[in-house]
């Protein structure tokens, strides 16, 4: 059960800080603020999920590759 909620903590972690690197619409608009609770009302889960995995392809162009091995 706590591997559980560990695990769901980091992935939690993990979309928010992958989130946080787009460039928000509204210039005035700090992206630093964002919280899980905000993505995830905006989100469901396989859609962050997809967010994250394009993010990662963006911005390390190996990343499929390397998932592959």
């Amino acid at each position: 059960m706590r591997d559980t909620a560990e695990n769901k903590t980091i992935t939690e972690n993990r979309i928010v800080e992958m989130i946080r690197l787009l460039v928000p619409k509204d210039s005035d608009f700090d992206m630093s603020t964002i919280t899980y609770a905000d993505i995830d009302q905006l989100f469901p889960l396989p859609i962050q999920m997809q967010l994250v995995e394009k993010i990662s392809e963006v911005i390390s162009f190996d990343y499929g590759k390397t998932k592959e091995k």
